[in-house]
């Protein structure tokens, strides 16, 4: 299924529909293009009152809207229910992140580690060579 109108492709609503109902249940096209429409609306909703708490609290002509900000945006269109769900998610998402990196050290160590900082000293040295005039 393409993309139609909203946020999210139809396949990912799909998808996640199928993830979390009973198997016997049929999902008709109606079900998904209404949940694309709500959930295009609740987006558009929530980042148009982080947009205008951004901007509100911007020094510069150019913001960025901030985690503060959908938080709050949140709390002004009386959503506080969902923040926990989002609260759940953020540790979720550290928690991975985390895991991932200390993956990721554990693989370099050993042999792998010495040839990265080899290189670091090699490339250190380079630099410092041509600032002196080598070449």
């Amino acid at each position: 299924m393409a993309k139609k109108n909203g946020i999210l492709p139809l396949s990912t609503i799909e998808e996640h529909l199928y993830q979390r109902l009973p198997a016997e249940y049929r999902i008709t096209t109606e079900t998904v293009d209404c949940i694309n429409d709500c959930v295009t609306e609740f987006l558009r909703v929530t980042t148009k009152e982080a947009n205008r708490l951004a901007e509100l609290g911007a020094t510069r002509e150019h913001f960025r809207v901030q985690e503060s900000h959908l938080s709050t945006a949140a709390n002004n269109l009386q959503l506080q229910a969902l923040l926990t769900d989002v609260d759940l998610q953020k540790r979720a998402n550290r928690h991975a992140l985390t895991t991932k990196r200390k993956r990721d050290r554990a693989k370099m160590s050993g042999n792998e580690q010495l040839i990265a900082e080899q290189k670091k000293l090699f490339e250190l040295a380079s630099i410092k060579a041509k600032s002196e005039g080598w070449q």
